[in-house]
């Protein structure tokens, strides 16, 4: 690993660790705030989960060098939405079932489709 890569792999995680405790502190002193209404009981909740899931993702990051970036923030997003919304899973295996085989179909066809030659266009005339 150059050094570019090790200071980008260091703020990441920092702002994951830092995104963390801060949700986690201010979940836990919205609980103790006293305030009893049922949005900012789902704010608790969700500031709670949401701190959890990047603590997790921050005490994991250095055994996930190898994974892609794209990969990683797809996992963490995935699991904070699944934290914040776990009926979400219902919906998306429901849409899953219909959307899956679609884009299989048109993997599956891109790949069969002839790939274009070079030598078909006409040449310039000079």
């Amino acid at each position: 690993m150059d050094r570019v890569d090790v200071a980008s792999a260091t703020w990441r995680r920092r702002i994951l660790g830092i995104g963390g405790v801060v949700a986690l502190v201010l979940g836990l002193y919205l609980y103790t705030d006293g305030a009893a209404t049922a949005t900012i009981d789902f704010i608790r909740a969700s500031c709670v989960k949401a701190g959890l899931v990047l603590l997790a993702a921050w005490l994991a990051l250095p055994q996930l060098d190898r994974v892609p970036g794209w990969v990683f923030t797809t996992a963490v997003g995935g699991m904070l939405l699944l934290a914040v919304r776990p009926r979400i899973v219902a919906m998306l295996l429901r849409y899953s079932t219909v959307l899956v085989p679609i884009f299989a179909a048109i993997w599956l066809l891109r790949r069969l489709a002839p790939k274009p030659r070079g030598d078909t266009l006409p040449k310039r005339p000079n």
